[in-house]
């Protein structure tokens, strides 16, 4: 049990180390998938205009950001 203890406490590091390289990629203000994501929709609203077809399906993808605090 006690290695067990010891080897969950050893993979926290790596997971951790995961997830913040995730939320990285994921939601960072400038660079991030969401923040490019909402940039492209702008875009595509200014180039077609909100009746347009195709930007009504580009407007229907959801982008968020999630803010999640580990301990």
């Amino acid at each position: 049990m006690k290695a067990t203890n010891e080897a969950v406490i050893e993979s926290k590091i790596p997971y951790t180390a995961a997830l913040d390289a995730r939320d990285l990629i994921m939601y960072d203000p400038e660079t991030g998938l969401v923040a490019q994501a909402l940039t492209v929709k702008k875009y595509v609203l200014s180039l077609l205009g909100a009746q347009s077809p195709k930007y009504k399906e580009v407007n229907a993808l959801t982008f968020r950001n999630i803010n999640r605090k580990r301990k």
